[in-house]
């Protein structure tokens, strides 16, 4: 058996359509918080936005640490996007 790490992902479509007005951002505005236990620093996220040009990174996170809480706030235009959520260790 080997040592090598393992890699997995996961991936999650949204779609957002019509405008909404709100304080700081011209259409969604998307509060994303990210909590992690034990083996944090394993854990990122990368949001993309689907386009006719391909897929455009929006937005990413990389955990630091364990047992830590982190906010990020994403003003997203009409469209569709995906997250992929990864896992550098594959558990």
């Amino acid at each position: 058996m080997s040592n090598s790490k393992h890699f997995i992902a996961a991936a999650i479509l949204l779609c957002f359509h019509g405008i909404f007005a709100v304080a700081q951002c011209e259409y969604t505005e998307l509060t994303l918080t990210t909590a992690t236990l034990q083996w944090g620093e394993e854990m990122s996220w990368e949001l993309y936005q689907v386009t006719d040009n391909g897929d455009e990174l929006i937005a990413s996170h990389q955990a630091q640490s364990d047992s830590s809480e982190s906010t990020d706030v994403v003003c997203l235009e009409d469209g569709c996007y995906y997250f992929l959520l990864l896992d550098s260790w594959g558990d």
